[in-house]
């Protein structure tokens, strides 16, 4: 019976250790997932930032334009 019990305390631990790399493996997963849509977004404020300079520079010579 003591074997019994050992063998069946090992495989529950082993079962323990599966689900947790398992919920590791997710989780890794989860973080590359936010890391690729923090990228994709900061990309997009870099294009509109590189527009609002654009904008800018026109209004800048059109001010200018205006100006004696």
């Amino acid at each position: 019976m003591q074997i019994y019990e050992t063998i069946q305390q090992m495989r529950q631990a082993i079962d323990e250790i599966t689900t947790a790399a398992g919920e590791g493996a997710q989780g890794t997963t989860d973080i590359a997932t936010r890391v690729t849509d923090i990228a994709s977004k900061t990309d997009d404020v870099l294009h509109q930032s590189m527009e609002n300079q654009k904008s800018a520079e026109k209004l800048d010579e059109m001010v200018g334009f205006f100006q004696l």
